[in-house]
């Protein structure tokens, strides 16, 4: 438990701007001046100006850096880096004027306006104090920044109504670029940087001329009146001049508006320059001069004359009733000494430049009425070397009240103070009266003191901050609340949800109740945080709607009503680990061999197998037949399990022994199921079809799923395999129909429980194809008209029917026709055949086509008609089922043609007609002539023989002997001679033999 204390800050709008920001002056030729305490201390700077000039110092009164409008000094008098070459000018009425950015520091605006007929106009430059090695310089990129191309030579800076931002206001044209000056132009800064929109346009003093752009404008301490000059000399007679002179305006503010315009009146011929209100806002006073100029001779020698009026705003008619406070003499050119601004000091006198002088002149109570306000000529001496002009520099105007910080605390707790910052400067002392009289530690000189207050209640504190300026009294009303306390909280236990992750979203209401106890939630509230850091900085409290995961957090109390003091409380959460389990699948038993449907199950050793990445060693499990029982951990089931129907559902209920507040339920069913029975199954057998291929289509569930089915009680599911390991392992199962590949075959048939493929039997079954029988040889006999004929079936066969009726193998017919019978084997296989009974066919032979001249491979080709089937015979002996005789020698044949029963028989001759190869003709008796054999059957035919020239020798009578081998009567040599046959059926046989001597 630990008490801890909060700032809660009540903050100075002005962060740090006091009127100690205008102690430090330069102007003229290196002139200056320091405001301490009650002093004016001259000093030298590096300025050689003709008017004006601006300087800023911090809250202390130490100087940050000074400018002529072109050149920005740091405080050692050295131009900062980017300091040159702004756009405001020596010569230029008020060439510069430097404003804070509110609550920021170390950011400084120095806003600066070019000399008349320049048009340079109105521009801001940006100096950082923590540039330049803390010395500050110029921002590059935020320099010469142009708010307004052309304006007078005259601006002024004062407090918002806000009390923080800043207004800037120049006085511009309506009609840009044409030097006719007529309207106010109003711009804030801000805490976020400068708006230049913030444009407020008002209607102003009247047109003025562009010769008349340089005079002062000056605002009043309060920031609710503006006084403005008009320079060149006044004349109300001539409405050319209207705009020339002075002028007292209202200035708004809250909104940068301008109104309300009235003339402060003096004699005519006069030439308004400076002017400055008092402290406290009721005089105005006014430098006027005969020369419309600066530092000039006049007529008689001088530089004008001067005078110096006092406007008392108390008065009903002060505009037209100025006092003169100061005038030189017009016989005296030795005091004619031009025209000078007026500027209100922070000792809250005026000091008055007077031409080029070493001194000058002082208000020392602009206050006061008429001349009561103590004008001294001489008033401030400045250093030898030195010299005032014509300026002074301007400041930013604003009302300054010291404040004082608090960071409040509960009773009994530290309250730390702050006094203003004003306060920690070197020359200032501070004092505290907290308010609490009872307490011995009651007041403190420190400048930031902390102190208890010890009892909740209400208390006035009391700062004293004494300056050399003036001293300042603070007083603030606090309130110190009780202080917040914590409830030990009990160690959080949470259940994760099924991802698992350790990290799960909380309700944090219960805490919050818990760690405040009796204090009551409208006072106090209660926040949640994973580190001591985050609670002790009140940062990234946990909400009901983030996640958190085990450790220790930290509950911090805090109360509702602003005060900041706090006491954090840690406890600890648990995430308990989500018990991660796989889905049970359905546990399925094969009935026993009573086939009673009930068995025992191991319940525990299913419900373990589950766990994933978990110990079952740490967790409780418990089973149920019900939900609800589940649910509330009663009437649990005993171990081990019989159940008492063939299907049950189990609820498993998981638990943490040690935590036992996160279970997790599933549930599955159990079930015994029936065991297969498998009858006897007779062999499958299928007679083979017409095809005659021994192969059928098996219908295989028809013949033994359907007997098998017709077993059981329970759907089965039946698959037939190739063999006996594919039928265990169920695989590859035969499709249906099965067509054999052998007349037989055995299969395996797989039966198994639909519900539970572990209950399964394998049982071999049988197919065959019986072979159809062959019913006989004889497919057509023929048969003589006055034959039996006997048909004969293939014997051995179990049955036999003929169309006939008979029973038997073989029958005998006389009639022609067609005779069916069908054979049936053992299997019951049948086969049919039919017999076809008819007369025998007439031979009639319709060519002989004869192969001839050729000595031994000469043939003979027959041809009959109808269809037979008939043999073929030369001899009448000896028959072949050919019709071609071949190899044959010259000669005549008889061909015989017979059908196969030999009914009939045809004849027919046939001559195959040849030429010897030689001939001797010796007269021997052997071979003595010459002669185509066989010739003479064809007495038609003529044969011609030649020599080896083509002389013929010889017609030969196919009907004669032949050639004698003379040709007139002449033996002709031995040598090969030719021969031509034609026959009458246009057939030519060429060739040639030998003679032979």
């Amino acid at each position: 438990m630990k008490h801890f204390l909060t700032l809660v800050i009540l903050i100075c709008s002005l962060l740090c701007q006091s009127q100690n920001q205008n102690n430090w002056w330069f102007f003229g030729q290196n002139a200056g001046l320091n405001f301490t305490g009650n002093s004016v201390l001259p000093v030298t700077g590096q300025l050689v100006t003709f008017e004006g000039s601006a300087a800023i110092s911090d809250i202390c009164g130490d100087l940050l850096f000074y400018t002529d409008g072109s050149e920005v000094y740091d405080r050692n008098g050295i131009i900062m880096p980017n300091g040159s070459d702004l756009l405001g000018d020596p010569s230029s009425t008020q060439s510069a004027i430097i404003v804070p950015q509110p609550q920021n520091p170390n950011i400084y605006y120095v806003f600066t306006v070019g000399r008349s007929r320049t048009l340079i106009g109105l521009n801001y430059s940006v100096v950082d104090m923590t540039l330049n090695n803390g010395n500050g310089d110029v921002i590059p990129s935020q320099k010469n920044i142009n708010l307004l191309s052309n304006c007078a030579e005259k601006v002024f800076a004062t407090q918002h109504a806000n009390g923080t931002d800043a207004w800037i206001v120049a006085y511009g044209e309506s009609i840009p670029d044409t030097e006719i000056y007529d309207r106010f132009h109003a711009f804030k800064l801000t805490p976020n940087g400068l708006d230049v929109n913030a444009v407020v346009e008002t209607s102003s003093v009247g047109t003025r001329v562009s010769f008349d752009a340089r005079g002062y404008l000056r605002i009043s301490k309060n920031g609710d009146q503006i006084v403005m000059t008009t320079p060149g000399i006044v004349d109300t007679n001539n409405p050319s001049f209207a705009g020339r002179g002075a002028w007292l305006l209202n200035f708004n503010n809250a909104t940068g508006t301008v109104s309300g315009p009235q003339r402060l009146q003096f004699t005519n011929g006069l030439y308004a320059y400076g002017c400055e209100f008092s402290g406290d806002g009721s005089k105005i006073y006014l430098d006027l001069n005969t020369a419309d100029g600066g530092i000039q001779q006049s007529n008689n020698g001088g530089v004008g004359e001067r005078t110096l009026l006092q406007y008392d705003l108390n008065q009903p008619n002060f505009a037209s009733t100025p006092v003169t406070i100061f005038q030189t003499s017009p016989i005296d050119p030795t005091d004619d000494l031009a025209r000078g601004a007026l500027q209100r000091g922070p000792n809250d006198k005026i000091y008055y430049p007077r031409g080029e002088t070493p001194w000058l002149s002082v208000i020392n109570d602009p206050n006061a009425a008429g001349t009561s306000c103590n004008f001294v000529e001489l008033g401030q001496q400045l250093l030898p070397g030195t010299l005032a002009t014509e300026g002074l520099p301007p400041f930013y105007n604003f009302e300054f009240e010291p404040n004082l910080r608090v960071g409040i605390g509960c009773s009994g707790l530290p309250t730390q103070f702050f006094a203003d910052p004003i306060g920690q400067c070197a020359n200032s002392q501070v004092s505290w009266d907290f308010g609490d009289p009872g307490s011995v530690n009651n007041s403190s000189n420190e400048v930031d003191p902390i102190h208890i207050y010890e009892n909740a209640g209400t208390y006035t504190v009391t700062l004293h901050i004494d300056t050399p300026f003036q001293n300042y009294v603070v007083t603030r009303v606090i309130q110190i609340p009780q202080a917040p306390s914590t409830n030990p909280i009990e160690p959080k236990f949470y259940c994760d949800d099924s991802t698992d992750t350790g990290v799960i979203p909380i309700n944090l209401d219960e805490i919050y109740q818990e760690v405040l106890g009796n204090q009551s939630s409208n006072v106090f509230e209660a926040s949640i945080h994973s580190t001591r850091e985050n609670a002790e900085q009140e940062q990234n409290a946990i909400v009901s709607s983030d996640t958190v995961s085990s450790g220790t957090y930290f509950a911090r109390v805090d109360r509702q009503d602003g005060a900041s003091c706090f006491e954090i409380q840690s406890f600890e959460i648990e995430i308990i680990p989500f018990i991660q389990v796989e889905p049970i699948e359905d546990q399925l038993l094969c009935d026993g061999t009573e086939n009673d449907g009930v068995e025992i199950f191991d319940l525990l050793v299913i419900a373990e197998q589950s766990l994933i990445d978990i110990d079952e060693s740490v967790l409780d499990i418990t089973f149920y037949d019900d939900l609800l029982n589940a649910q509330n951990g009663v009437a649990g089931i005993s171990l081990p399990y019989e159940n008492q129907q063939r299907r049950e559902e189990i609820f498993v209920r998981y638990e943490y022994k040690t935590q036992p507040t996160c279970p997790v339920f599933q549930n599955f069913f159990i079930e015994v199921n029936a065991f297969p029975e498998i009858p006897f199954l007779e062999t499958y057998l299928i007679c083979d079809d017409s095809s005659d291929d021994g192969v059928e289509a098996f219908d295989l569930n028809f013949f033994f799923a359907d007997q098998v089915q017709a077993e059981n009680s329970e759907p089965m599911n039946i698959s037939f395999h190739a063999n006996e390991e594919e039928a265990i392992n169920d695989e590859l199962p035969l499709t249906n129909p099965y067509f054999n590949e052998e007349l037989t075959e055995r299969l395996w048939m797989r039966v198994e429980n639909s519900a539970n493929s572990e209950c399964a039997l394998i049982e071999p079954i049988d197919i065959e194809v019986g072979i159809l029988p062959r019913v006989t040889q004889q497919n057509m006999v023929v048969k003589c008209p006055e034959d039996r004929v006997i048909l004969t079936a293939i014997s051995g066969y179990d049955q036999y029917l003929w169309s006939t009726g008979a029973d038997v193998a073989s029958i005998e017919v006389t009639n022609f026709g067609s005779y069916t019978v069908e054979v049936t084997d053992f299997n019951g296989c049948s086969n049919s055949a039919t017999i076809e009974v008819v007369p025998f066919d007439e031979i009639e032979i319709t060519e002989i086509e004869v192969t001839q001249f050729r000595v031994n491979q000469n043939s003979i080709e027959v041809s009959v008609r109808n269809g037979g089937p008939w043999t073929y015979s030369l001899d009448n002996f000896v028959y072949q089922e050919s019709p071609l005789f071949e190899n044959l020698v010259p000669g005549t044949y008889t061909i015989y043609v017979r059908g196969e029963n030999a009914c009939d028989t045809a004849t027919e001759t046939a001559t195959i007609v040849g030429a010897k190869p030689f001939f001797t003709p010796n007269d021997d008796g052997f071979n003595d002539y010459w002669q185509v054999t066989e010739i003479d059957s064809i007495p038609e035919a003529r044969v011609f023989v030649f020599d080896r020239f083509g002389k013929l020798l010889k017609q030969l009578d196919p009907l004669g002997p032949g050639w004698d081998g003379n040709f007139n009567g002449n033996a002709m040599p031995s040598t090969d001679y030719w021969y031509l046959v034609e026959l009458p059926d246009g057939q030519n046989f060429k060739g040639h033999f030998t003679l032979k001597r």
